[in-house]
């Protein structure tokens, strides 16, 4: 216990040193690699989170045409419940240094973006669950005319599955290390707006691949039978009307097929068919967003498994009521196949964000969100509610500091799934 206190003023020593180091300026340049286009929600995202929380990247350079964002953040977290175990919690220090790189190209109006992402992860006891992320993204926007312009996404993810975050389906179901997925995505279209008219089709392409493991228990967890390749297709109308409306109609169809599925087990492969109505609007900058409702139904290739339908959601609004402060509220509700457990699940989850700058460059941020997941030819239900709160400082173009508090609680009907969560961070991210 004195060498893990050691450890954590050690690093506390650290960052400090690199707040009194750098000179205090004014508010740094906000950057951000938006993706183009419009994409659907995608709820069984894998992978430790490697993206920065803050959304900070600071000045970036200017090497020839070229503008390059290089930064580093060095985060140190307290764990209450790494196993993310209802009972017979473990805890943990963790240290964690998040490399990353962005770099931006523009030609005429056509515009490219690279990222690259790493997280090393390093416990302070728990040794078995230290791991390394890595990502990269690459995306484009090619405008062959000022009415039409062809988005294109690319990447590849090697990451691990958060503990708290991942689906089990018994309290055994627990591997000796963190579960490893890989994956990757392609997608690409076409949005054509002549006029006020709108007409989008993008097509995606993804692949999740799970890696086997071992239980706790002694047993083999053999998870690449669940491999999963997803096809998914989005048109979308609009039209924009002169009072900062734009309603839109939206169509998806997409198909999953699990690769490797054992000869005997009933296929999960299925189908889905979603339709949106809903608007895009803006009213004088304070109140802004989209809101959309309709149906959705996923047929499953067995007749052993029934269709999953009914209601479908995707909405997110924000509002500043003042130039210091925003509120953001997003509701969705989607079916979708998680191959971790192999089940369909309808997801409903409503979430709430307060941002708000207390003083000059010091912001403040509280989150909630609540999550509903009901599983398809099953009586489980998980609910889980996230909270949190996090603030963080601004200090010249080159550095942000910040801390963090995250809780999550899980309510699931099978025995043993329960959860309670605390996690604290403290973050230092550095910009050149």
């Amino acid at each position: 216990m004195v060498n893990a206190l050691q450890h954590y003023c050690f690093v506390l020593v650290i960052l400090m040193i690199m707040v009194i180091g750098i000179q205090f300026s004014a508010m740094a340049r906000d950057m951000t690699a938006e993706p183009f286009g419009f994409r659907a929600q995608k709820p069984n995202g894998y992978g430790e989170d490697n993206v920065d929380p803050f959304k900070y990247r600071g000045n970036p350079i200017k090497f020839s045409s070229f503008l390059i964002w290089p930064n580093l953040t060095l985060q140190q977290e307290y764990n209450d419940n790494v196993f993310a175990t209802q009972a017979a919690h473990k805890s943990d220090f963790t240290t964690v240094l998040k490399p990353s790189l962005i770099i931006k190209k523009e030609m005429e109006r056509h515009e490219f973006i690279l990222s690259l992402d790493a997280e090393l992860r390093r416990y302070w006891d728990l040794n078995n669950e230290n791991v390394e992320n890595y990502s990269t993204l690459f995306e484009a926007n090619i405008e062959p005319s000022h009415t039409t312009h062809i988005p294109l996404l690319l990447s590849f993810r090697d990451g691990h599955i958060k503990r708290n975050g991942q689906r089990r389906t018994s309290i055994n179901d627990l591997s000796v290390t963190p579960l490893r997925v890989r994956s990757y995505e392609f997608e690409t279209g076409v949005v054509h707006k002549p006029n006020r008219l709108g007409l989008s089709l993008l097509g995606n392409f993804r692949r999740a691949e799970l890696e086997n493991n071992r239980l706790f228990t002694g047993q083999a967890l053999i998870r690449d039978n669940r491999d999963i390749n997803t096809i998914k297709a989005t048109g979308r109308i609009s039209y924009e009307l002169p009072t900062n409306w734009e309603p839109y109609a939206e169509l998806t169809l997409a198909d999953d097929n699990f690769t490797n599925e054992a000869p005997a087990a009933i296929t999960r492969n299925n189908n889905l068919v979603r339709l949106l109505l809903g608007t895009l609007f803006n009213y004088k900058g304070l109140v802004y967003g989209f809101v959309g409702a309709g149906w959705e139904k996923r047929t499953y290739d067995s007749n052993a498994i029934q269709s999953a339908k009914g209601l479908s959601l995707d909405s997110k609004i924000t509002w500043e009521p003042q130039a210091k402060t925003t509120v953001i509220f997003d509701l969705s509700r989607q079916t979708f196949e998680d191959n971790e457990i192999i089940a369909g699940i309808t997801e409903t989850i409503t979430g709430l964000e307060l941002r708000h700058e207390l003083q000059h460059d010091l912001f403040i941020k509280l989150m909630g969100s609540y999550e509903n997941e009901d599983f398809s030819n099953s009586t489980r239900k998980d609910d889980t509610l996230n909270t949190g709160v996090g603030i963080h400082y601004i200090s010249g173009p080159h550095l942000q500091i910040g801390a963090e508090y995250n809780y999550t609680q899980r309510n699931s009907t099978i025995p043993g799934l329960d959860l309670d969560n605390n996690i604290f961070m403290l973050r230092a991210k550095a910009a050149w």
